[in-house]
């Protein structure tokens, strides 16, 4: 078992200075293989849970949304969407 035993301040910042050193050493990019396994995991990521939320919101939808109300409301909620759109691109 070792024992810890406490060094100067000299040790430290020699020791600091290596992790530092290490930390900011220039690493080589990711190989085309890993970039593509996480653009994959990605998109089946967000395949499933677009699925998920499409089959909820159309079944929920379907009891909501009638024909009539999207008639009244539904110029004004597409520019409200519009708007609100236009407003985060603004931000962007």
């Amino acid at each position: 078992m070792d024992i810890a035993v406490a060094t100067g301040p000299a040790a430290s910042a020699r020791r600091l200075a290596a992790v530092r050193a290490s930390m900011l050493a220039r690493h080589p990019p990711s190989g085309v293989g890993r970039r593509l396994d996480f653009a994959y995991s990605v998109a089946v990521v967000a395949g499933m849970v677009g699925a998920l939320a499409y089959g909820t919101a159309s079944s929920t939808l379907a009891e909501v949304v009638t024909p009539q109300w999207l008639a009244t409301l539904g110029p004004s909620l597409g520019l409200a969407a519009l708007l609100a759109a236009t407003q985060w691109g603004a931000y962007q």
